[in-house]
């Protein structure tokens, strides 16, 4: 679709998965994004009259495109370097900047998906923690410690710090990490296939100045008409479409933006919840007339333990 409308930005299709993988809340966020996309192309004055479109939507079943983008013939691809001439210093700029965020949106999707990942490790950590807590309290002798470890709150507590991580960290994946790692694929090849009209452009001009047969002429000056009209077309829609996808893009972020940082604000209440619980109990642990049996049958007070724990470390 992009190829055949280079007047065009055509956005990206949206990602088959997120990053909550086979769960409802993806199938939810896939149709979403794929509705999100549909009202977006459909809503160009251009895209909406286009055929693949049309068929896209009426096909029942697999879709194939019904044409495919013309393979370059021999060693020349068009990667557009100084031999190309590009007036539109608008454009010129904005397919600069355009490489340069993705770049940036790149970078900053694998952080996001690294601090998943990390969030999801913690997770595990602190499960682990809570179960060998739990364990420690079937072997402690102190009532007290042994009802805190294994009964009250620590084991449990710590395990469910661990799920809320593990749910933190496929939100921080899902809302950031998808979004960056979507506009960073989002590659607007709109703006290259311009440059391929202007490439056609300048080798029509260069036929037309070597021709010197009449009726060879008149083709070529024709073709030469026809691609600097073409040009044009493309060139003035683009600044309209540019408009569009950058209001789009901060409409995105926004909204991106705007879920994650209410997600986090939830887990960690959750979060400070679950470490709140644990205050009465600890209060009634450390109490400084508490009494520990440590070390045999000795009974000392909790500064003689840090103190013998201390010469034990040393």
């Amino acid at each position: 679709m992009a190829y055949s409308n280079p007047e065009c930005i055509v956005p990206a299709l949206p990602f088959l998965m997120t990053s909550y993988q086979s769960s409802e809340e993806d199938e939810r966020r896939v149709k979403h994004a794929m509705q999100l996309w549909m009202n977006r192309v459909s809503k160009s004055p251009v895209l909406c009259h286009d055929e693949e479109l049309r068929s896209f939507i009426e096909t029942d079943f697999a879709f194939v495109p019904a044409t495919k983008p013309r393979k370059q013939s021999g060693s020349f691809r068009f990667k557009f370097s100084s031999d190309i001439k590009d007036n539109d210093l608008k454009l010129v700029q904005a397919k600069s900047i355009v490489h340069k965020l993705e770049g940036h949106f790149l970078e900053t999707a694998k952080a996001a998906q690294k601090m998943a990942r990390s969030r999801k490790g913690l997770s595990v950590y602190n499960n682990e923690f809570g179960v060998k807590s739990l364990a420690l309290g079937t072997i402690e002798i102190h009532p007290s410690l042994s009802m805190y470890f294994n009964i009250l709150l620590l084991g449990k507590s710590f395990q469910a710090i661990g799920e809320l991580q593990q749910s933190q960290a496929v939100s921080e994946a899902a809302t950031v990490g998808d979004f960056f790692s979507y506009y960073a694929a989002n590659a607007h090849e709109t703006l290259t296939n311009r440059l391929r009209i202007i490439s056609e452009h300048d080798n029509a001009v260069k036929s037309t100045i070597i021709d010197e047969a009449l009726e060879d002429l008149d083709e070529a000056k024709n073709y030469e008409q026809t691609l600097d009209a073409r040009a044009k077309r493309v060139t003035n829609n683009l600044h309209l479409e540019l408009k569009v996808y950058e209001e789009n893009r901060n409409q995105d972020f926004l909204v991106a933006i705007k879920e994650y940082v209410k997600k986090q604000i939830t887990y960690e209440k959750q979060l400070l919840k679950e470490l709140e619980n644990l205050k009465p109990d600890i209060s009634a642990i450390t109490k400084t007339n508490m009494k520990v049996h440590a070390f045999g049958e000795e009974e000392i007070t909790p500064r003689v333990v840090a103190e013998k724990l201390s010469i034990m470390a040393g």
